[in-house]
């Protein structure tokens, strides 16, 4: 049986291969916004010839909605949908998966939280009854949450993390600020008061079907599936029935801010710059986006090659997390921190005064149109029209007419407002005896306890 199991695995999976080298994505994508008399709706996306459909939850909650003390509830709560429910216990769940050859995930991060499982179509009805099973009656069984929270606290230790991670937490109190549930990071003494309940309280006022949307993308029977859903998730309802907003103020930049975290034995130093970034409602998002393959570019010709400061060194922005910031990354010697850190500026600097060329542009605009048509798998083409954050499905399938319209003037405006080389914030994480010279020469230095991010309020 275990044989069987296995090999409708590896076909499922040849057959998902074949169905991303067959398929691409078009313009003229065939899409149906379908809703229940509940309020949850479902996008269906026609895509691709191989009996495969693959579907994707997206629930309006995530880091934005914690509250002071209940750091990473979103998340755990997530993971703890798999952990077994009213119809198959975590056992029977997974053996159901494995044998129609898939998985099931769910995870949630600073915006939303999503589940996700693909199916054969011959597979769909059981596939959609064990998801459904998943996402609509967690049991959330006090054994595996305990275990589940026993693991988060053996991994998620200031001490016990490296520089990279200790800088990416710091930062996030250091731009948004304790007030700010992006600000609060998760630690574990808190974590540890959880208890089965907490997650089901959450659940329940979280999970409904007025704040949750979902897609569905493949080669799909619609009026099929449109039953599907109605059995199993027509009579889905919630105390309140209302959608889940919350609002909070952007981080503010104001000349350049530095803060420091101490690691012990800490070789190396690592860099976190935080700038403004456009959120998803700016206008000038998409010149901002032209910009980042070019800066990029131009940090690693300088940094990396010219300078040899670094092995790597990163801009990176998460459209999707829309939370109004960019941030540069790099792990240099800690010898290094002072000269990086000034040739950093000095490419930043430059990238504000000259902006980028005619030729810079053609070649970025190429370089975007090509991986938009690329979009090929079932999971990409969901997450490409997520739609708590991409409301406007007509918009998003306009994206290449977009791209045309964007001018060399646009984006060096855009530079302008988001390359400030006077404003930005930067973490340092590494060996305070190592860096105790280079440190005295930076300005206002804030200097952070390790348990600084153990705060709830």
């Amino acid at each position: 049986m275990k044989n069987i199991q296995f090999y409708r695995s590896i076909l499922f999976t040849t057959l998902l291969l074949i169905l991303i080298t067959v398929s691409g994505f078009s313009q003229s994508l065939n899409y149906e916004v379908y809703k229940l008399k509940n309020g949850l709706q479902i996008l269906f996306i026609d895509y691709g010839t191989v009996e495969a459909t693959a579907i994707r939850m997206y629930v309006n909650v995530g880091q934005k909605n914690e509250t002071p003390g209940f750091q990473g509830i979103s998340d755990l709560t997530a993971q703890a949908l798999l952990y077994g429910n009213v119809k198959y216990g975590k056992i029977k769940q997974q053996d159901l998966l494995y044998s129609m050859g898939t998985t099931m995930s769910a995870n949630a991060n600073e915006k939303y939280t999503t589940v996700s499982c693909s199916f054969l179509n011959r597979d769909i009805d059981a596939g959609l009854d064990v998801f459904a099973a998943a996402v609509r009656q967690p049991l959330f069984p006090a054994e595996e949450v305990k275990q589940q929270i026993s693991e988060f606290m053996q991994y998620n230790n200031p001490k016990k993390m490296d520089i990279s991670e200790l800088a990416q937490r710091f930062s996030n109190l250091f731009v948004f600020g304790i007030n700010n549930p992006l600000g609060r990071n998760t630690y574990s003494a808190q974590v540890g008061k959880f208890v089965a309940n907490d997650y089901k309280e959450f659940y329940n006022f979280n999970y409904t079907p007025k704040n949750t949307k979902i897609v569905v993308a493949g080669k799909l029977d619609k009026e099929k599936l449109k039953a599907l859903f109605e059995k199993q998730f027509g009579n889905w309802e919630s105390a309140s029935g209302e959608i889940n907003q919350v609002s909070f103020e952007q981080p503010v930049f104001k000349g350049k801010e530095y803060a420091f975290v101490n690691r012990d034995n800490a070789t190396q130093v690592y860099l976190l710059w935080a700038k403004k970034a456009p959120t998803i409602s700016d206008k000038d998002l998409l010149a901002f986006k032209m910009s980042i393959s070019l800066f990029n570019r131009r940090l690693f010709e300088e940094v990396r090659e010219k300078l040899g400061k670094t092995y790597g060194i990163y801009m990176s922005f998460n459209e999707s997390q829309n939370n109004g910031i960019y941030t540069v990354s790099t792990q240099t010697r800690s010898k290094e921190m002072v000269s990086t850190m000034q040739a950093f500026d000095k490419t930043l600097e430059n990238f504000y005064n000259t902006g980028i060329t005619e030729n810079e542009l053609s070649r970025t605009k190429v370089k975007m149109k090509n991986s938009y048509i690329s979009i090929n798998e079932p999971s990409s083409i969901i997450g490409y029209f997520n739609p708590l954050i991409y409301p406007d499905i007509k918009k998003r399938l306009n994206f290449l007419n977009d791209i045309d319209v964007i001018t060399v003037e646009t984006v060096n405006k855009a530079i302008k407002k988001y390359y400030n080389p006077e404003s930005y914030k930067l973490v340092i994480a590494g060996n305070n005896t190592e860096l105790s010279d280079q440190l005295t020469k930076l300005k206002g230095l804030q200097k952070f306890e390790n348990n600084a991010i153990e705060v709830n309020q």
